[in-house]
Formats: C-alpha cells, sequence, structure tokens
C-alpha cells in the first residue's frame, strides 16, 4: 500500500497535479528548516566579513542570498522550491539584516546573526515549532540512547549470569561436604 502510495504520489507530481503551493502546512512546516539553514550560511559569511572590515556591495548581497538555495545542506527537491518561496517573502529582510551587521550607527552592528533568532524576528519559525530537522535529530539521539541502554542491559545481564555460575558452584561443593 505504501508503495502504491509513493508511485501516486511520484506521478502526481510528474504531472504537476499535486505542484507545491506556497500556502501548503507542508511548506510553512519545511519554511522554518530552510530559513535556518539558509541563514547559517550566511551567518557565517556575516562573521567574515565583520572580522575583516569588509562589506559587500547590494548587488553582491542579493546575489550571496538568492545563491542560498544552493546550499548543499538544503535537501534538493521540494526543499528548494520551499526555499525559493522564503527568498520571494524574505528576501529583503534578510538583507536589510545583515547589511545591519556592518552598519555603524546600527544596534547590530558587528553582531552576530543568529538563525534561530532572525527566523522568529522574520516570523517564519513559530513558538515551539520543531522543524524537520530537529525531530530527526532528536530521532537519532533517542534511538542511539535506546541502543546504549540495551548494550548496557545486555552486558549486565551477562554479568549476572557469570556471578550465578560461581556462586550455584560453591553451593554444590558445600553441600557435598556436609
Amino acid at each position: 500500500a505504501r508503495l502504491a502510495l509513493a508511485a501516486l504520489a511520484a506521478s502526481a507530481r510528474l504531472t504537476g497535479v499535486a505542484a507545491v503551493t506556497k500556502d501548503a502546512p507542508a511548506v510553512k512546516m519545511l519554511m522554518c528548516d530552510v530559513c535556518k539553514t539558509i541563514v547559517s550560511g550566511l551567518s557565517k559569511d556575516v562573521k567574515y566579513l565583520i572580522d575583516t572590515d569588509k562589506m559587500w556591495k547590494k548587488e553582491d548581497l542579493k546575489g550571496r542570498i538568492a545563491s542560498s538555495c544552493m546550499d548543499p545542506s538544503l535537501p534538493s527537491g521540494d526543499m528548494r522550491k520551499v526555499c525559493e518561496f522564503f527568498l520571494e517573502d524574505h528576501m529583503q529582510a534578510v538583507a536589510r539584516e545583515m547589511a545591519l551587521r556592518w552598519t555603524e550607527d546600527a544596534d547590530e552592528f558587528q553582531e552576530d546573526l543568529v538563525p534561530s533568532e532572525l527566523c522568529d524576528k522574520l516570523r517564519v519559525c513559530k513558538e515551539g515549532h520543531r522543524g524537520l530537522n530537529q525531530m530527526m535529530e532528536e530521532s537519532d539521539r533517542k534511538e542511539k540512547a535506546m541502543a546504549e541502554q540495551k548494550k548496557d542491559q545486555e552486558a549486565a545481564s551477562k554479568r549476572k549470569k557469570k556471578a550465578k555460575k560461581p556462586a550455584s558452584s560453591d553451593e554444590d561443593e558445600e553441600s557435598e561436604e556436609l
């Protein structure tokens, strides 16, 4: 059944029936992940520019932001489309926030560009929102913790079995002596 659903979804995409739309609930959920991924990459550039006392020209700044959807850490496919939607709505605001980091009379002058803060400020991420990346990281952590716990339980079980064997042989020797 899952294979059939996956095939239907794939064929719908190919025919354009289920095209990704900006107002789709899934797009809104993924928008937060896209924002954090993009701003994370841009924050490294901002840090470099601040450290070297440089700044970008307006055209270069917009070009760098526009190229963010090509970031290799951003999954291909629908996430790239969501990235395009994000830039349609927020490119000017992101550019403005970045430029404030090298504007001497701005409160944000030489401050780091913090992805979670900017994405919250843009209202892309809702309070308490757990993005896809965060959910996957939490799942990985839980999986590793469960594997570690199982390993510890197996080791403890083996220790108990080893501890019981000598004890039972000692009891046998004592009963033979009586």
